[in-house]
């Protein structure tokens, strides 16, 4: 889904944020996302494991040029919020 502001989709694959200052959501789909790697993100993350249920991934901001996300197992719902200062 893609709007003026906002993009949304499914990932079950890492995931690259070109969008410096976007606000960025990440929401499990499946039992669980791992090992999930934030990289160039304001709360990044190093092998971690997003269970469905957590709000761990919810409201980060992409502070460097290119973000990224990374994992092996699962899906992701994905939001990028642009220009959300």
């Amino acid at each position: 889904l893609l709007t003026s502001q906002a993009q949304i989709y499914l990932a079950d694959c890492s995931v690259v944020v070109e969008c410096p200052g976007s606000r960025v959501s990440l929401v499990s789909l499946s039992r669980e996302v791992a090992p999930l790697t934030l990289k160039g993100f304001e709360y990044s993350l190093e092998k971690a494991r997003l269970k469905r249920t957590q709000t761990l991934g919810l409201a980060n901001r992409a502070v460097a040029a290119r973000a990224y996300a990374e994992f092996d197992r699962g899906e992701l719902l994905v939001t990028v919020q642009r220009g959300s200062e």
